[in-house]
This record gives structure tokens, C-alpha cells and sequence, in this order.
């Protein structure tokens, strides 16, 4: 299976480091705990649903938790999408006899929790009881899954930013101790240190605008396309990092990684991952790639939504409808750009250890012009350890 691919284009208009490659992603062969998740759900609603003689389905909203502004519902319905195609089942924008929505939520121990309701044309729940195969129980056309722990896709879907990497050493201790018999809470020292980013920021603005966590290797920057300029970031009176971005703005994002180890980075705006749109496909229908790979002491310009190893496009403020989460039929609640960072390793080196609604029509991320971006498939066999940090910028609405 093709791994990732790297940018032989140099990058020319930096603002704090020379001139660097760029790279492309690698498929991942394991499923992360998001997606296995809703693949579960997947699979037994689509044995419902064939129970029922149903062949298409909606795919409705998932609200995540109003306390953190959280705006990974779009991303997160995308996935289940995907993973509903995949059983056989037509997913449809219209007319189909039932609806799939819900909510989503962290447990104490930073595992994915997702409210499903499965409702008919008029709203109304399905008087429908159902256990599948895969531990999703539908009681009355309800069921909540709950997934593995995962600090760092938690971090992702609520839109933190911070920096995991002290908390990750100090959860291994703190193993270390359960195993000798000691104990610690049920709450994990990384999802303390999550939930504790939205009490006491852990953001940090430099002089040219970017935002790294306090202390941090990783920056994180909105550049504008029209000027090729930062668009300064800012915090918000509750310290979260903001961007100003007007209507019909497209822009492109700038990665740094100062840390002295190869990283991979996976990018989200609204919620959904750079690579959802892309016309790469695995034999299954699936985007094939999802992270970008940045060395040590490089920048990625990521220049907009990948369409191939040739093209992307560009990313551009637009009227909601327009915009990528409009265009999938998402809710309103958007606002985040998002990177997740994780360290990687060549496989055959054996890995270190730790490894409310506005007054005024809202936009969206969406599409703009067609851009070139090559990419090359880099054939390397990659690990990846934990999550060490994300960054998350929010965007202004009108």
C-alpha cells in the first residue's frame, strides 16, 4: 500500500524559516478510534435498516459539547457517511424513511461517546429495538456507543489547543504505578490536561501571528492568498486563538515543526479532514491518505483540500451553503482549524517511548480556485506514537 508522498516544489514566501520540502501523507492501515467507532454504528444500522426493507438513509447532524464550542459534528458525519457506503447502504441529501443524528461526548477517561437516534420522515423515533453484532443496541431507535480511549482525537473534536506531551510521560508513569498497584483516577492525566486548555490557556501568539502551544515546537499560521501575509492570530477574552478571515478570503496554512524528530500532522477545518474530498480512493471508497509528514526543522505549506497528487483547492471563506460542511448538508456550527501532531518513526527503527447562532448568515471553508501541488509517493514503512500536541484556530463569523 503507498505510504506517503513528498512535495518536491520548494516554498518560496516563508516567515520564519527557509526554504524547505513539503510532504504528503500515508495511508493508515489501522482504523483510529473515531472511526472504528462509527464504523460499528455503521454496520449494525445498516443491518437494521435491512431488517426494515431500507436501502437509503440521511445522514442528520451530531452536535458536539456546547461548553467547548466544539465544531467536529461536520467531520465526524462525514466519517459515518463514508462508513455507511461501505456496508451497501445509500446515503442520500432527500426522501429517504430514515434519519441518523445524534450528539457526541467524551467519557471520563477520554473515550469517544456518540448519542444515535434514528428517526422516520416525520421526526418521530423508530419503534425499533435491534442489537447488532458490533455492541450497538438500539433501544426505541436509540443507542449510545462509547470507543476506546484517545486523548488526542478528543483534543481534536473539541477544538483544544494544547501541548500532551508532559501529560503523556506522566500517564505512563502513572500506569506504571497501576500495574505495581498504586492506582490513579479514572480520568487520565492527558484528558486533565485537555479539559484544563479550555479553563487556562495553553496558547501562546508570536510577533508575525502564529500559534503554538506554550513552551511548544509546533506553529501553526493562516496565511492569506491575496497578499501572501499572516493573518494574525489573536486571543479571545476566554484565551482561545481567533483569526480574522473576510467573506471570499482564500488562504493557505502554514506548519512548523521545531521539534528534533520527523512528525506527522493530520488537518481539519470545520471538522473535516484536508483529505476528505480528495479523488484518491482506496479499494473501498475511503480517502487513501490522511496525515502529512513534516521532518524536523521543516515547514508544510498546505495549500487547500487535496483533489489528487497533482491539484488541490485552495481553501476560501464562503457563504455557509457553499462552503464544505454546507455542501455536505452540515450544521452551522463551524469555526475551527485544526492540526493534530503526532510523532513518527521509520518502522524498522524501534520507536522511543512517548512516542449561540449569529445574527448574520454564518461561513464556511470551502472551495476555491484549482491549484497546483505535486506530490510524490514516499514508499517508507511508518509508526506513529501518541499525540503530543494540537493546535486549534478558530475563525470569526460574520
Amino acid at each position: 500500500m503507498t505510504d506517503f508522498a513528498r512535495n518536491h516544489l520548494r516554498v518560496t514566501v516563508l516567515i520564519l524559516v527557509p526554504s524547505t520540502f513539503v510532504f504528503c501523507p500515508r495511508t493508515v492501515n489501522a482504523l483510529d478510534s473515531v472511526q472504528s467507532t462509527l464504523a460499528d454504528i455503521a454496520k449494525d444500522s445498516s443491518r437494521l435498516l435491512e431488517q426494515r426493507g431500507d436501502k437509503n438513509i440521511i445522514v442528520g447532524h451530531f452536535h458536539g459539547p456546547a461548553a467547548f464550542r466544539a465544531a467536529s459534528g461536520p467531520g465526524i458525519e462525514k466519517l459515518l457517511e463514508e462508513e455507511l457506503s461501505a456496508t451497501g447502504i445509500r446515503v442520500v441529501k432527500t426522501g429517504a424513511p430514515v434519519t441518523i443524528q445524534g450528539r457526541y461526548s467524551f467519557a471520563d477517561d477520554g473515550s469517544l461517546r456518540v448519542n444515535v437516534e434514528l428517526t422516520n420522515q416525520n421526526g418521530e423515533l423508530l419503534n425499533s429495538n435491534f442489537d447488532g453484532d458490533h455492541d450497538v443496541h438500539f433501544r426505541g431507535g436509540k443507542a449510545t456507543v462509547t470507543g476506546v480511549d484517545a486523548p488526542g482525537e478528543m483534543a481534536t473534536l473539541l477544538g483544544a489547543t494544547v501541548d500532551l506531551r508532559n501529560a503523556n510521560s506522566i500517564q505512563r508513569n502513572s500506569e506504571r504505578n497501576r500495574i505495581a498497584g498504586e492506582g490513579f483516577g479514572q480520568q487520565s492525566e492527558q484528558v486533565r490536561t485537555i479539559l484544563s486548555s479550555f479553563q487556562q490557556s495553553f496558547a501562546d501568539i508570536t510577533q508575525h501571528g502564529s500559534v503554538h502551544t506554550k513552551g511548544g515546537p509546533f506553529y501553526f499560521q493562516v496565511i492569506s492568498n491575496s497578499d501572501n501575509q499572516p493573518r494574525p492570530a489573536y486571543l479571545d477574552d476566554n484565551a482561545v486563538p481567533y483569526v480574522s478571515l473576510k467573506d471570499g478570503e482564500s488562504f493557505h496554512l502554514h506548519f512548523w515543526n521545531y521539534a528534533d524528530y520527523d512528525v506527522s500532522a493530520r488537518f481539519y477545518l470545520d471538522g473535516i479532514n484536508s483529505f476528505s474530498f480528495s479523488d484518491v480512493r482506496n479499494e473501498v471508497g475511503r480517502p487513501k491518505y490522511q496525515r502529512w509528514i513534516v521532518s524536523s526543522g521543516e515547514m508544510l505549506c498546505l495549500q487547500g483540500w487535496h483533489r489528487n497528487n497533482q491539484e488541490v483547492d485552495e481553501f476560501k471563506v464562503v457563504p455557509y451553503r457553499e462552503s464544505a460542511a454546507g455542501r455536505l448538508g452540515r450544521s452551522r456550527d463551524v469555526g475551527t482549524i485544526t492540526v493534530e501532531v503526532r510523532r513518527t518513526y521509520i518502522a524498522k527503527i524501534k520507536a522511543a517511548m512517548g512516542a449561540p447562532a449569529p445574527l448574520d448568515p454564518p461561513r464556511g471553508i470551502g472551495f476555491g480556485r484549482r491549484e497546483q501541488m505535486p506530490v510524490i509517493p514516499d514508499t517508507e514503512k511508518r509508526m506513529y506514537g501518541e499525540t503530543e500536541a494540537v493546535i486549534t484556530i478558530r475563525y470569526e463569523k460574520p
